[in-house]
């Protein structure tokens, strides 16, 4: 029931149904008023911009320091020697090396799973996979 001067008896104005029909109403207009703008006008706060050249890329362009192990690895095999292939190798070892850290606790099934008990195999992998990260990071932020 809507409360209004004739049914009012003085005591405060429930929150239910009123201020939050109320409340609601508005949040909808300015919700809708938003997606207006946002679906019909959608450069009418935004400065003029220049489209984007996908042709020219500019130098010292470099992803994220936790992708640069990923961008060295793909720059490790040049198309000059390997032709079209270098990217299919790059992405591919990569690859090997997912299937690789997936498969390891297949491999590695000692009973014991702290570290002064692990086989051999299984600290020299979790080592090398270390160093070559951070070898391939450094490499890939000074290259």
């Amino acid at each position: 029931m809507k409360y209004n001067k004739d049914n009012w008896k003085g005591e405060l104005e429930p929150f239910w149904p009123n201020d939050v029909i109320d409340k609601g109403i508005i949040v909808s207009v300015v919700i809708g008023i938003f997606f207006l703008i946002a679906f019909f006008v959608p450069r009418l706060f935004l400065p003029p911009e220049v489209p984007a050249d996908t042709t020219n890329t500019p130098l010292g362009v470099k992803p994220e320091w936790y992708f640069l192990a990923a961008y060295q690895t793909l720059k490790m095999f040049p198309t000059t020697i390997f032709g079209n292939v270098a990217e299919l190798i790059g992405m591919g070892v990569q690859v090997l090396a997912i299937t690789g850290l997936f498969l390891l606790p297949f491999l590695d099934r000692g009973q014991s799973r702290g570290w002064k008990n692990r086989s051999t195999l299984g600290k020299a992998t979790i080592i090398a996979g270390v160093v070559i990260f951070v070898g391939l990071t450094i490499a890939g932020h000074l290259s």
